[in-house]
């Protein structure tokens, strides 16, 4: 073992930022992510609240109400009983954008555009806004990391937190969204706190009262971030004792904080009475489900694993151990924090947290994260030059793989929310998207998980509907030869007395399922040889890998139905190739027909 200290290179860290930032305006220019993907989606919601004001002077939406206008699609309100619009997400972000919207309305008006809150200086302020804020990130984040690491393991840190991971993309290609901004804020909230435990300054307890409440305004879950406060440099119990006779000698400062924390909040407590006629307005109308969280899958799945997508992380989770040693004192918190953090992020309904690149709600806290990863370089360097080759081949070969991650992101090689093992294995390498990769996806079921159940749901076999009166047919191992172009599944007598067909089919989910451009389900009456009516349903490859079910309904003539019989098979116009692994047909009222 070597334990030589290492050279400090105390100009590494303000180097690396450099790189970072030349390089994040490079990416966003050559991917024109100030004009793409900036003001779109949850961003619409964050945003409305500065075009309402400022724009439409009315912040009640009912302008919206002008149809010769279509004005809805710009702000997502959410109608409510007493009929009136409320904007679904709080007004955090509108504050953190109002500087950049500012100078952008400014512009407009001076040069005579179009002044309506979307075209193009308003996306290029609010995009180029997101990299000062990671800039600001940066620069707390390196002021927290110089307390306890030399600039060298501080400098390589920073540069894997953005490089390695998906702050890279958000902060360049969809700069509108929350995290770039969370990792600044809460960034900062870790140096006030180190500072205001130090020292407890009326300026640094103003500056925390108003951070916090910002901070929840944005994403009330980021509350947790309280747990620093309580738990920062404590080591033992005495820690604790001496902690909270801190808080009770400083209490008027403590209750400060509280009171300010609570005024940021007040304009949103305003507008929901305003608007809804309550103070407190769950607007989302979606749930937490603590019993039922998805954290192995959070972690390590394909849909959205955080380990599978930021390996580096992989690494900074192992740093906490290094603190023990190192770190002690800060050590308890961070690892507190991550384990509550991780439990109730992925405790959320939609736990892969929609169309998004790896696991974006994890972004927020990579400041945090920063302390135990460079306490894991800094180990590394400090063991031996062997483990110090290691370690920044490690580093080298992370933030390659994060930069080629972004790249296949921004190509669609990674799906925004149906990536799967299969599609992993082929997007493996792969800058651009083959072929195939549309077949190996697997869309998740949000009305499934909505309700607090799997993404993943198995429909209930049809034989749980089938009465006595009823006719089931459930194959497997199905295959349609590339010379034939049709398949009979089933072919049934009608009887007189049916004057409507109604069937439930599923066809059950497998990889051995092929499923080629033009393969159809259809379900005909015949009259002889003639087609009397019929319904049809495309098989597409995004269907191959999930439960995919189809309802039809026929009407029967009310003629003679003497030699009328239905059919239900499957036709490859092209004659190509089709196999099923399962499928279940019920079809009402049809018993003993066949």
């Amino acid at each position: 073992m070597n334990s030589k200290p290492i050279i400090q290179y105390s100009w590494v860290p303000k180097v690396s930022i450099i790189i970072i930032m030349a390089f994040a305006f490079g990416y966003k220019f050559w991917a024109n992510g100030w004009q793409k993907r900036v003001i779109e989606n949850d961003v619409l919601s964050y945003y409305a609240y500065l075009p309402a004001i400022f724009i439409h002077n009315d912040l009640s939406l009912s302008f919206i109400d002008d149809t010769s206008k279509d004005r809805k699609h710009h702000f997502w309100p959410q109608k409510i009983d007493n009929g009136k619009y409320v904007i679904k997400t709080t007004m955090g972000m509108a504050v953190l954008y109002a500087p950049f919207f500012g100078l952008a309305h400014a512009y407009e008006n001076f040069s005579g555009g179009k002044a309506d809150g979307y075209t193009s200086p308003y996306r290029a302020a609010i995009s180029f806004g997101a990299l000062l804020f990671m800039l600001l990130g940066l620069i707390f984040s390196k002021k927290l990391l110089h307390l306890y690491f030399p600039p060298l393991v501080s400098g390589i840190t920073l540069l894997t937190i953005v490089m390695a991971t998906n702050l890279f993309h958000y902060a360049t290609i969809e700069p509108g969204s929350t995290h770039v901004y969370n990792f600044a804020l809460i960034a900062l909230f870790l140096w006030l706190n180190n500072k205001w435990l130090a020292n407890t300054s009326w300026k640094t307890t103003i500056s925390l009262g108003l951070l916090f409440g910002l901070i929840t305004l944005i994403r009330p879950t980021n509350a947790l971030i309280l747990l620093f406060p309580l738990l920062w440099k404590i080591s033992s119990v005495n820690d604790f004792g001496r902690r909270f006779s801190l808080f009770w000698q400083s209490r008027m400062k403590v209750v400060s904080i509280i009171v300010l924390s609570i005024t940021v909040w007040i304009p949103q407590l305003l507008y929901w009475k305003m608007q809804t006629g309550n103070y407190f307005f769950n607007s989302y109308g979606e749930s937490f489900y603590f019993n039922n969280f998805h954290i192995i899958d959070a972690l390590f799945g394909f849909r959205k694993g955080w380990f599978v997508y930021t390996p580096i992380m992989l690494i900074a989770v192992a740093g906490i151990f290094f603190l023990k040693n190192h770190l002690k004192d800060i050590r308890l918190s961070i690892a507190v924090f991550a384990i509550i953090f991780i439990y109730i992020t992925f405790s959320w309904w939609c736990w892969w947290y929609g169309g998004s690149f790896g696991s974006r709600p994890m972004i927020d806290i990579y400041a945090i994260m920063a302390i135990p990863l460079a306490a894991f370089v800094n180990a590394t360097f400090l063991y031996s030059y062997k483990a110090r080759v290691i370690s920044l081949s490690l580093i080298t070969l992370f933030v390659i793989h994060g930069f080629f991650q972004s790249l296949q992101y921004f190509y669609r090689t990674i799906h925004w929310d149906s990536m799967t093992k299969e599609a992993y294995i082929d997007s493996f390498g792969c800058i651009r998207p083959s072929e195939n990769l549309w077949k190996l996806l697997e869309r998740p079921d949000y009305e499934s998980a909505v309700l607090g159940k799997s993404e993943k749901t198995t429909m209930a076999p049809l034989s749980d509907y089938a009465g006595n009166k009823d006719f089931l047919s459930i194959q497997t191992n199905i295959k349609l030869e590339s010379e034939n172009e049709f398949f009979t599944l089933v072919q049934l007598t009608i009887p007189d007395n049916v004057n409507e067909l109604k069937s439930r089919v599923i066809i059950r989910g497998s990889s051995k399922n092929i499923f080629p451009d033009d393969l159809f389900l259809v379900a005909s009456i015949y009259k002889e040889n003639t087609i009397i009516t019929s319904a049809q349903q495309p098989l597409t490859s995004e269907n191959r890998l999930t439960d995919f079910p189809w309802k039809f309904s026929l009407n029967c003539p009310q003629t003679d139905k003497s030699k009328m019989t239905l059919k239900v098979f499957l036709w490859s116009k092209a004659k190509k190739d089709a196999k099923l692994s399962n499928i279940e047909i019920l079809i009402f009222s049809m018993a003993n027909t066949q």
